[in-house]
Order: structure tokens, then C-alpha cells, then sequence
């Protein structure tokens, strides 16, 4: 018989790093075998063969930001929790402080009431900005049928707070999404890709510190690009109007530009378009999470910018080179510049091989935990 398993998450608003859940899921939900179905709680996003809840004629109003959007989200997961026997919390940040309360009390009140069953994958747990928020996230989190965490610092925080559901750490969620072959590259054409954005502006932190640092960013990849003769892609891997990349990627494209140096943007169409993107690159600069960690998994030379604590955590997990880091606080060119060229001759080292954290990821489908 045909078992059809909801995955809800922030998918379908134009950001990579979520949209690529939905293509994990898909995939490792195939990878298993036997009739499952996926659904995907969000309008219909490109490259994901998947059955999607909300209907493309919806799309513009689902993602607005306010009362309307707000509100359809809220609707669209009430109809999910009781169309559906299996719902699953698919990857990203989903249990800590932060606006998803609401949608969090709606699932956990279908749970108890017998509705649907609950499952979480690929996720972070914390952080919490107060005791009332760790009480609220430790009774949900008991709930939850099934719960694998995507770094060490959410299976700490399931201990401290004294959680019964065993929280297992099989990687980010992202390990799970179907790999392109790498690209053959052009003979001398060697390609520098990145990825920009602008957290603290969005999130109300500290903008000086990001102005520093994406001044710093842009020089050190001019200079390296300008020695050595490399293109740069600049990949727009989230193209939200309001919280996306595409200003300070123009921004990025036009200083490079000015200092002789081919550039082109490409902007984001789809999970998998943006994989082939970062495939067909020698190196990767990226201060997206996921932009790194795809880069990684395809066995491209990349930096990763720490400026979250998730940035850190990875790169702590897969043992990654401490003297070619760079922290949220850069402000010195040259540092970018000495770390591009490390990377490029073989520098950046790692101890967690990319095809063990992919065996790692894959543990999150299991049969038997669909089966229930």
C-alpha cells in the first residue's frame, strides 16, 4: 500500500539551503525502497520530483511576508497534520528561540490528539533565549516519534535538558541530496566560486563588523582572482527581495568587474541547478552554510565564513584546517587572500572524509522508522 509522508521545513521562499532539503528528502526516501511518497509542505520548487501540498496558483501569497502569508502557512500545516499519518520536521534550525512558536504548539497539539506522528530530521536544536522556550522545546521534543540532529552542540543541548527522545547525530540533512558528476572544465579556464550575504543587516546585528568583513572578502578575492587569473561566479543561492543575496552580490560582481576581473552571476533557479553551479567550480568561497557544505561533499576546495555558530560547528565536526579559517569578524584582506591560495594548493585539509558523512547522513532513512 502507498504510504504518503509529509516533510514540512522553510521550503519553496528561493533560499538553496532550504530547498535543498526537500531534494534530500526525496532522494533519501527513494533510496530506501518500498511505496513511499513524498509530499512537500510549500509550493512547487524546480528540480524536486515530489508531490507539493501547496498549489502553484498559491505560491506568491505563501511566501508573503505578514498577516496573509502567515496565516496560509498556519492553514496549509493544519491541513498537513491531519491529511497525512507521517509528518517530518525536515532540516534547518526548527527547535530553539525564534518566530516558529505558533507552528510548533499546532503540531505538537495534533501529536498528542493522535492526528499524525511527528518526526524530526536533520535538525538543530537551540539556541534558547529563555527557560521558558528550553521547557516549551523539551516537551516537543518528547514528542516527536524519531529525531536525528545535524551537529554535536543539538545533541549537548538535548542532554542538558534532560530530554527522553534520543536525539541521533547521523549529519546535516544535506548529505542525503543526490550529487551531479562533476563537470569537465574548460583547459586554463579556472573558476573561483562564491557565495555573499548580509546576516547581520537582516537579523539586526552588528553591520559595521559585516561591512568590514565583506570588504575585506571582496579585495581578498580580487587580489587572488587578479594574481591568478581566475573567474568568479558569483552564486546567488538566496534571492528573497527582502532577505535575500542579490543586492550585495551586484555589489560584489560590480568592485571585481572594476578591477579587471570576468565575473558572472548566476541567479538561483533550483537545489539542483545551484549543485551543478558549484560542481563546475576550482574553489569555493562561500559564507552560506550549505553553500560550503555542498562544496564539500563534492570534493571542491572551499572556505567557509564562520559567521553563525552553525558555520563553526561544521567545520569543527569535519575537522577542518584551523589556520585557514576565517571568522565573522575579518577585517583584513589579506588573511582572505592567504587562505584562497592555501586552499588552492592543496590547503583547507579535513579529517571527516566527504563519502563517510554521506554513509553518516544516509542513516536518517531507515525503513523501518516509515513503517510505523
Amino acid at each position: 500500500m502507498v504510504k504518503k509522508i509529509l516533510f514540512t521545513g522553510y521550503y519553496g521562499f528561493n533560499n538553496f539551503g532550504d530547498d535543498l532539503f526537500g531534494l534530500a528528502c526525496v532522494n533519501g526516501l527513494k533510496k530506501i525502497g518500498g511505496d513511499y511518497v513524498p509530499v512537500i509542505l510549500s509550493p512547487p520548487v524546480g528540480g524536486v520530483d515530489a508531490e507539493f501540498l501547496v498549489p502553484k496558483a498559491l505560491s506568491s501569497l505563501y511566501k508573503k511576508q505578514g498577516a496573509i502569508g502567515s496565516i496560509l502557512r498556519t492553514l496549509f500545516m493544519v491541513y498537513g497534520c491531519l491529511r497525512y499519518g507521517d509528518v517530518v520536521l525536515s532540516g534547518g534550525s526548527v527547535i530553539s528561540s525564534g518566530g516558529s512558536s505558533r507552528i510548533r504548539r499546532i503540531q505538537y497539539f495534533f501529536t498528542k490528539l493522535g492526528f499524525c506522528r511527528l518526526s524530526a530530521i536533520g535538525i538543530s536544536v537551540g539556541p534558547f533565549t529563555s527557560e521558558k522556550d528550553r521547557s516549551d522545546a523539551k516537551r516537543f521534543i518528547n514528542s516527536l516519534s524519531y529525531l536525528t540532529v545535524r551537529d554535536e552542540a543539538s545533541v549537548k543541548e538535548c542532554n542538558s535538558m534532560g530530554v527522553t527522545a534520543e536525539a541521533h547525530l547521523y549529519n546535516d540533512l544535506a548529505g542525503c541530496a543526490p550529487l551531479p558528476i562533476k563537470n569537465e572544465l574548460e583547459v586554463n579556464k579556472k573558476i573561483l566560486g562564491v557565495s555573499i550575504c548580509r546576516y547581520e543587516s537582516i537579523v539586526g546585528g552588528d553591520a559595521v563588523k559585516e561591512h568590514l568583513r565583506n570588504m575585506s572578502i571582496f579585495c581578498g578575492i580580487s587580489d587572488f582572482a587578479v594574481k591568478h587569473n581566475f573567474g568568479v561566479s558569483i552564486l546567488i543561492l538566496n534571492s528573497n527581495e527582502v532577505v535575500g543575496d542579490i543586492g550585495i552580490s551586484k555589489k560584489l560582481s560590480d568592485y571585481l568587474s572594476g578591477n579587471g576581473v570576468s565575473v558572472e552571476v548566476l541567479d538561483y533557479v533550483n537545489p539542483a541547478e545551484s549543485l551543478k553551479h558549484i560542481s563546475a567550480c576550482d574553489i569555493f568561497f562561500s559564507v552560506r552554510l550549505h553553500g560550503a557544505i555542498s562544496a564539500y561533499l563534492l570534493d571542491v576546495p572551499f572556505l567557509l565564513v564562520e559567521y553563525h555558530e552553525k558555520c563553526k560547528d561544521f567545520l569543527d565536526y569535519i575537522g577542518f584546517d584551523k589556520k585557514n579559517r576565517i571568522l565573522a569578524g575579518i577585517a583584513d584582506e589579506s588573511h582572505v587572500n592567504k587562505c584562497l591560495e592555501a586552499i588552492s594548493q592543496g590547503g583547507g585539509e579535513f579529517s571527516v572524509d566527504p563519502l563517510h558523512y554521506i554513509n553518516i547522513s544516509s542513516k536518517i532513512f531507515s525503513k523501518s522508522l516509515w513503517s510505523g
